[in-house]
């Protein structure tokens, strides 16, 4: 027969095997969500409704059921080369409502969209396309060929003054770190009159012209 104390002991023994027992199951279903939700991609429902018109609630909820996804963000980002119009305007806006740490995936994808920017000729496509791109560390030194759009675009001024606007500050960054392209970039600048700008192009080349005085970067991206 067990005297008082062995009962106590054995009690509280059991009763600590019970809590550890209790912990390893939580720890266990708390790894299970997270090994969801880093797996986690975007349900067929909402896949489906990209080829129609979205609201802010369909892109929080995106973004949000993707956010530790990388394969989320991947069947998100394939979607931008979809033969549906649509479908890519809609995947590049909810792209633009990432994270700064989020969009941090993006870097790794630059040349690609570089690439498809250079062949894209719908006006929605290409404004989402330079926002994503302004929103990375450029290369150094950049790749000539964007480079040489942008600063066509920014002299010809052919799209719409948003897209007019981006490239004149991608130009910027691009030619910000070599003093060569710097000086070039200068003489461009100089050469569009400000009295024939609208208001956004005004202002942007005015922020630009005082940044560059400074030699300091627009840009705000994510370097953690």
């Amino acid at each position: 027969m067990l005297g008082p104390t062995r009962k106590f002991a054995l009690k509280w023994h059991c009763n600590y095997f019970n809590i550890l027992l209790i912990m390893d199951e939580k720890v266990r279903i708390i790894f299970e969500f997270e090994k969801k939700a880093i797996n986690h991609k975007i349900p067929v429902r909402l896949v489906k409704k990209l080829s129609g018109r979205i609201g802010m609630d369909e892109i929080h909820e995106i973004t949000y059921l993707i956010q530790s996804s990388n394969k989320g963000k991947q069947q998100l980002y394939n979607l931008i080369f979809d033969e549906d119009d649509t479908v890519v305007g809609n995947a590049l806006w909810i792209m633009t409502h990432f994270s700064l740490y989020e969009n941090k995936w993006l870097y790794q994808k630059q040349d690609e969209m570089i690439d498809k920017l250079l062949v894209t000729k719908h006006p929605t496509h290409l404004r989402l396309l330079l926002h994503l791109l302004y929103r990375q560390p450029l290369a150094n030194p950049p790749r000539v060929d964007f480079l040489d759009y942008c600063l066509e675009e920014m002299i010809a001024m052919k799209e719409a003054p948003g897209t007019t606007t981006l490239c004149m500050k991608l130009a910027y960054e691009m030619c910000r770190m070599i003093p060569e392209l710097l000086q070039e970039y200068r003489v461009a600048l100089d050469m569009i009159e400000p009295a024939q700008l609208p208001p956004s192009l005004k202002t942007s080349r005015k922020n630009i012209l005082k940044a560059l005085l400074k030699g300091k970067s627009l840009q705000v991206i994510s370097n953690c």
